[in-house]
């Protein structure tokens, strides 16, 4: 499956919440809102996720300009999806951050898994990705295949690499 990924030169976009180690997740993403964050009521878009975003968004400006990304979303848990696609909505067109996106569908979509094998292949990227992170020492030869199909940018952004694959720590 990898090599057939290498051959039609497709790009992986993912990004990670490492916890302590445990397994389990612990404390909230950091939310973006119009209003900015509101951890109470859970509203705004998950961090993680505006940065996805933030990276498809250049990917499209530097590889395919003046052509549009379609954010495709597994439909498998219908009432956290319906909950992220609102908050993507609210992203992209209420916020600075989301104004400043190009190269992106403005409506995000879902799919069920069964029907599309990208999706399929996105959650065995996500399956090898997740138990790399935590610690499973089988998965690191397919975590490094994984690593060269990433996006990374040919400009530098303060000084960093801008890149596909991104963990974030959350102790």
């Amino acid at each position: 499956m990898l090599s057939l990924c290498r051959h039609l030169k497709l790009t992986l976009f993912a990004n990670t919440k490492i916890t302590n180690g445990s397994g389990k997740t612990e404390g909230e993403n950091l939310l973006i809102s119009q209003g900015g964050a509101d951890l109470e009521n859970r509203s705004g878009c998950p961090l993680i996720v505006a940065d996805l975003m933030e990276k498809v968004s250049s990917y499209m400006l530097e590889d395919h300009p003046g052509e549009l990304a379609a954010l495709i979303f597994s439909q498998e848990q219908s009432g956290q999806r319906e909950h992220l696609l609102k908050a993507i909505m609210q992203l992209y067109y209420f916020t600075p951050l989301g104004r400043g996106l190009q190269g992106i569908l403005g409506s995000p979509m879902t799919m069920y898994p069964t029907l599309a094998p990208g999706l399929q292949s996105a959650n065995v990227f996500a399956y090898i990705i997740s138990q790399f992170h935590n610690g499973r020492a089988q998965m690191r030869e397919f975590y490094r295949e994984l690593e060269g199909l990433q996006y990374i940018s040919v400009f530098d952004k303060d000084e960093f690499e801008l890149r596909g694959m991104n963990s974030f720590r959350m102790d």
